[in-house]
């Protein structure tokens, strides 16, 4: 009945009372499956309503086999189990059933002992039916009372006397967990490249932005990671924001050299002295590197920072020497400073 009103889309047996639907469970016979439904399949369930036992399937494996099978598409095995399938006999589905034997003679005592036939008939199927009735309103007058009876609080099961393992209990439907605490902290992923600290901070269940930040203040930290906001106690699913080193700016060209004179005798001194250079960024100043094609430099080069002057000592034979000057700013070099030019006379 379940399969065919899942096929059919209503009931096979209908009626305006459940007294109404018995008997036309026992007597009519329903309505045919529609014809979109396969015709083994059809008549599989027919053959499951019909009303006489030896044309229904014989057990439940042989109709689990038939069922499995109609599903794979295997009719043959489906018919091996409910030969119904193929042959559609169901002969007796919209017959009532055979009444032959629902009249007999009853013996009764007369007076003096005598026996008399009687002549009544009684259908075989009146008690059952009667009995179904009772069965129905049994079921209905508890299902009314374990509606509106219903306590106030639910019962606590009993607990089980079963010797097999109880299984493990299910969680109650309580809120869901917090996720669970991620400690981040800045001294574990200073130094790392961009796609380190993604995979890194990925792991542990957050989502990582990364950007470009201060230029590098040595070309071998270009892109190496220097901040990460925020860190301490994180929940998965939270945000960080990654900086890492952008490229390192050029240095500019130096300022021109100065001299106290621009001449002198062979071999004499003349002081020379430069501005003070700031490197761009946060470069640091690593040291000015000189370069003369005659005479000689004190302190010689390179000069370190902080050191704004030093003494050209002039060639020992007359001419002329040209005097440059350039930076190293975190290892890279600045363009040259213009020709400064001492001659000696």
């Amino acid at each position: 009945i379940v399969a065919y009103e899942a096929l059919a889309g209503r009931r096979p047996f209908s009626g305006e009372s459940q007294v109404a639907i018995a008997m036309a469970q026992i007597n009519d016979a329903p309505a045919d499956l529609p014809v979109t439904v396969a015709e083994p399949v059809r008549n599989l369930v027919m053959s499951c309503l019909a009303k006489k036992p030896a044309e229904r399937p014989s057990t439940a494996a042989h109709l689990s086999r038939a069922a499995v099978a109609l599903r794979r598409g295997d009719v043959a095995t489906a018919a091996a189990a409910v030969p119904a399938i193929l042959t559609g006999s169901v002969a007796n589905a919209g017959v009532p059933l055979d009444t032959q034997a629902a009249t007999r003679v009853l013996p009764s005592v007369q007076e003096g002992g005598g026996v008399v036939t009687s002549t009544s008939q009684r259908n075989p199927w009146t008690w059952p039916l009667v009995a179904l009735i009772g069965i129905l309103l049994v079921v209905l007058v508890g299902t009314l009372i374990a509606l509106f009876a219903q306590p106030s609080t639910p019962e606590e099961p009993e607990p089980s006397t079963s010797s097999s393992p109880s299984p493990s209990p299910s969680p109650s439907p309580s809120p869901s967990p917090s996720p669970e605490v991620i400690n981040v902290v800045l001294e574990d992923y200073l130094g790392m490249t961009e796609s380190e600290v993604r995979t890194a901070l990925g792991d542990l269940g957050l989502v990582v932005s990364v950007e470009t930040g201060l230029p590098a203040n040595s070309p071998e930290n270009v892109g190496k990671v220097y901040s990460v906001n925020p860190t301490g106690p994180l929940r998965e699913g939270d945000r960080v924001t990654v900086l890492k080193y952008g490229e390192v700016p050029p240095p500019s060209k130096p300022g021109a050299l100065s001299a106290s004179s621009t001449t002198g005798p062979t071999g004499s001194t003349i002081n020379i002295s430069w501005t003070p250079y700031v490197c761009p960024g946060s470069l640091n100043l690593v040291a000015y590197e000189f370069t003369l094609d005659g005479g000689s430099l004190s302190p010689s080069s390179p000069i370190p920072p902080g050191t704004t002057n030093a003494e050209v000592t002039l060639p020992g034979a007359p001419g002329a020497i040209h005097i440059t000057y350039n930076v190293s700013c975190g290892g890279i070099q600045s363009p040259q400073s213009d020709v400064l030019t001492l001659t000696a006379e």
